[in-house]
């Protein structure tokens, strides 16, 4: 951490002569004396202890030191009482005078040999305290401090700070002298010891703040931040010491206009000279105040304080501290450093947009600043965390324009690769990858570049190219630890897998768990071991390895995987009571956290190749009451989707409507009081309305709501049938927006497409529905309603009068092998339509005729092609043709029961009647 240093005077406080302070404790009477010079050698003992007296009155105590040696001399080895008490008064007294000369280690050394010498005289509590008040104004902080711990040891301090407790000059500084010994050294204990003896003059001395702040750096520069953090906040800011300083100079400048009072002429330069000190000391503390208002050091403080706060992870605090700086004093010396620490704190605080915002800022403001490059490197990461990868690699490719060799130019150009390979741009994330590594082989990001570009070369499905990579960082004996080494042996044996060699793919994954028996990939690689062997047809070694994927997966995606492949192999070998009891034991499990919506599905799948239905419609029903409480989630749609194909779709036919709602219907009625049971209910409504005979109350209740936030995509859906049923277009389009908005991605977008398209055709606008299935077509190609988007653009063409592109559309939808199913009968018979209606009669009829010959499965279409069989028949005169096909009409019960049947029966009775 670095610290800007201060370059303000530090001046102690001027005080009074501690001789005349403490010349009457000591009961020193001298009388006054000439001033002829007379050589210290020749006075008696008497006369040397009276010139020292008067060099003190008239403050000349440096010239007084000599005398009093003089007399310790000559006392040395005197026992007398007389002597004794001279020798004491002259040790004492020469302590004084050194004190006052600035003589302050002899002065203390003086005053200690004094304690010792005399240890039971009344004044040694003073003596100690002088000593102290010595100490305090050397530099070195080290001997006043030894001095206390001595006082401390032997019990004396006590005594020491009873004299402390005395307000006055001489303690003042004697106190402020120690604060700034203990600041200085970063002692914040010793320093709050004597805190209460500091008056409010004294704690706004300049010398005293500074040592708090040069304390502070002490304790930065040893690591300890909180010891900082509490000197700093102990430093009086600019404003408080400009307030002090104000009210000391008024107090002295008062003083300074009251007439000198009458002394005597002996005493009168001593006055004098007082009087010229306290006019020295008024223009003394004048200038400190101008230089400290010029140096105002507020904005480095803060600075200190806000890196310490950041420094012991308080990232909250300094981000304040750092947003007053830059706020308070915008132009001031901190402001840039304070922005770019702002930043740095939100980032820390995971506040993304906040810390966005605070480096855009900084970026405009200083475009070229001491920190851009930082910040810019800083803002890139932010964007890919907010997966805004476009703006990242604005930022990217602009600051690598502005300055190619900037210090960060690494990690930018690394971090551009990574936003394209998220874009799934490979080719351009492997050169930037590429470039990375080769121009910046030291730098941070070198390793990880290599790793990246085997991932794209295999993403790429270059998988020779991407096993060179692998293995080449595998075999660098120059790289150690490998960072990477157990993923890319992992992406190693995927490598080998897309090549085909199989065997090789095997021996990676089985070396894989034993090399890295803890990694969360050994379950990905017992499921590629499972995949292999059952692909080589060995099912139930397969299945030991998902047995041993599943045991030590880390998250459900792994889990699932495994518990559906097994699923799959189960399958293959017909042995259904496994699966039911393998998806049982995964739903037990994982419950919501799992893919319970599937676990479900192939759980009743096999239920029904046992024959058991009613048991399967009882575990959806359950699934779908226990899951369909979820708001929001689309995997408990799909219990509900099921159970809707289990009514509507002919093929299965397990449930009547009537049954489900019954079976189903007293969950939706109790469920309406939080939002979990409104999700239920609200599903349950959808489930209803899409399996009864519009329109129908569950229909008219899902329509009444106005707020759509709550809505899945299968009430959506529901929802925008009923709408449609209406030809409530605006309806229909609210369903549609909310659909897009929050389920933009979902399987089912293209199904509220396909709603959006049949009511548009409705409304005679095929050219829109024609537009709007080719646009949703192309947004969603893989999407399973795609087939169906396919019919409606087809129908469009048709109803609009295209035949040939219809039917080329019919055609399309026909060679797709994914698609055959429900629509196969339908795309025929619309194909036979479409010829028809361009005069093809005879190729019209065989459409037709395919139909109900290969799909009598579907009933009413199959009515439909004989019904438009006989039309042809009809106009190309083939009487008895058309009654054969009438009569096949009426053999099926289930022709019989359409429309088309009923007209085909009446046309019998009709050539009856004739005959008779």
């Amino acid at each position: 951490m670095c610290y800007e240093r201060l370059h303000l005077m530090k001046t102690p406080f001027r005080f009074s002569s501690r001789a005349l302070l403490l010349a009457g404790v000591l009961g020193l009477f001298f009388v006054s004396f000439g001033q002829e010079a007379v050589p210290v050698s020749g006075l008696a003992t008497s006369q040397l202890l009276k010139q020292a007296r008067g060099l003190l009155e008239n403050r000349k105590a440096a010239e007084a030191v000599s005398f009093l040696e003089e007399v310790l001399v000559r006392l040395q080895e005197m026992d007398d009482p007389q002597s004794v008490k001279a020798r004491m008064t002259a040790r004492y007294q020469l302590g004084l005078c050194r004190l006052e000369a600035g003589q302050y280690e002899q002065a203390a050394d003086d005053f200690r040999q004094f304690i010792k010498d005399f240890p039971g005289h009344e004044s040694v509590s003073e003596a100690r305290f002088l000593t102290l008040d010595a100490l305090a104004w050397l530099e070195d902080s080290a001997p006043i401090r030894a001095y206390i711990g001595e006082l401390e040891q032997s019990g004396e301090l006590d005594r020491l700070l009873s004299v402390l407790g005395e307000k006055n000059d001489t303690t003042r500084h004697a106190v402020l002298s120690l604060l700034s010994a203990y600041a200085k050294t970063a002692d914040f204990e010793g320093f709050q010891r004597f805190l209460p003896f500091c008056d409010e003059d004294a704690l706004s001395d300049i010398g005293l703040n500074l040592a708090l702040m040069d304390g502070g750096d002490l304790a930065v520069e040893q690591g300890e931040y909180l010891t900082a953090l509490q000197l700093y906040r102990k430093v009086r800011v600019c404003s408080e010491l400009l307030a002090g300083y104000d009210r000391r100079l008024a107090a002295l400048q008062a003083e300074l206009k009251i007439p000198l009072p009458w002394v005597p002429v002996a005493q009168r330069s001593a006055q004098l000279a007082q009087r010229a000190a306290d006019t020295n000391r008024l223009a003394r503390m004048t200038a400190e105040r101008a230089d400290l208002e010029k140096k105002n050091y507020d904005q480095d403080l803060m600075v200190r304080m806000a890196q310490c706060c950041d420094a012991m992870g308080r990232h909250w605090n300094a981000y304040v501290l750092y947003k007053h700086l830059y706020t308070e004093f915008p132009d001031g010396r901190s402001a840039e450093r304070s922005r770019y620490s702002a930043f740095q704190c939100l980032a820390a605080l995971e506040e993304l947009p906040r810390a966005k915002e605070e480096a855009a800022a900084y970026l405009e403001l200083y475009p070229a600043g001491r920190y851009r490059d930082a910040v810019t490197l800083g803002l890139m990461q932010i964007h890919l965390r907010l997966n805004d990868l476009a703006a990242a690699e604005t930022l990217g490719q602009a600051l690598r324009e502005q300055d190619p060799i900037h210090r960060y130019v690494d990690q930018v150009v690394y971090l551009l690769g990574y936003v394209q390979f998220q874009l799934q741009n490979y080719e351009a994330a492997l050169e930037l990858f590429r470039e990375t590594a080769s121009a910046w082989p030291d730098r941070i990001y070198a390793e990880e570049s290599v790793y990246w570009q085997g991932m794209c070369s295999l993403f790429l499905g270059r998988y020779a190219e991407a096993a060179d990579v692998f293995e080449g960082y595998l075999a660098d004996a120059g790289r150690g630890p490998k960072e990477f080494e157990e993923d890319v042996l992992y992406r190693l044996g995927m490598a080998r897998y897309g090549l085909e060699e199989y065997e090789t793919a095997k021996e990676i994954f089985l070396r894989f768990p034993e090399q890295f028996p803890g990694s969360d990939l050994c379950s990905e690689a017992f499921s590629m071991l499972g995949d292999l062997y059952g692909a080589d047809g060995e099912l139930d070694r397969a299945l030991t390895h998902y047995r041993r994927a599943r045991e030590c997966a880390v998250n459900a995606e792994q889990e699932s995987y495994a518990v559906f492949q097994s699923a799959q192999v189960y399958d293959l070998q017909d042995r259904h009571a496994d699966l039911i009891a393998l998806m049982q034991d995964y739903l037990d499990e994982r419950g919501t956290a799992g893919d319970f919506a599937k676990a479900t599905l192939r759980m009743c799948g096999s239920l029904r190749a046992l024959g058991e239905n009613e048991k399967a419609l009882d575990a959806i029903c359950e699934a779908a009451v226990l899951f369909g409480n979820i708001p929001h989630s689309e995997q408990a749609d799909l219990l509900f989707a099921d159970l809707l194909d289990e009514v509507r779709d002919p093929l299965r036919g397990g449930v009547t409507a009537g049954e489900l709602i019954e079976r189903l219907g007293p969950a939706r009625t109790g469920a309406a009081a939080d939002e979990s049971r409104r999700a239920l209910a609200l599903r349950l409504t959808a489930l209803f309305a899409g399996i009864s005979d519009p329109p129908n109350e569950y229909s008219e209740a899902l329509l009444a709501e106005e707020n759509l936030e709550m809505f899945t995509p299968l009430p959506l859906r529901v929802f925008a049938e009923a709408a449609a049923a209406r030809g409530d277009m605006d309806r229909v389009q609210q369903a549609l927006d909310c659909f897009i908005e929050k389920y933009a991605e979902s399987d089912g977008a293209l199904v509220m497409s396909n709603i959006q398209i049949r009511l548009l055709m409705a409304a005679g606008r095929m050219e829109e529905a024609l537009a709007l299935a080719q646009q949703s077509l192309a947004r969603y190609p893989d999407d399973p309603a795609a087939a169906q988007t396919h019919m409606l653009a087809a129908d469009a063409l048709r109803l609009a009068g295209q035949y040939e592109r219809a039917a080329g559309m019919y055609s399309d939808l026909l060679a797709v092998r994914e698609w055959r199913g429900p629509l196969t009968p339908q795309a025929l018979y619309w194909t036979g339509v479409c010829a028809r209606e361009q005069g093809l009669v005879e190729q019209a009829c065989a459409w037709f005729q395919r139909v109900y010959v290969l799909y009598q499965q579907y009933p009413e279409w199959t009515a439909k092609a004989y019904a438009a069989s006989a039309d042809c028949l009809k106009i190309l005169g083939r009487h008895d043709d058309v009654v054969r096909t009438w009569r096949e009409m009426v053999a099926d019960p289930d022709i019989l029961r359409t429309p088309e049947g009923r007209q085909a029966e009446a046309e019998l009775e009709k050539l009856k009647e004739t005959v008779r």
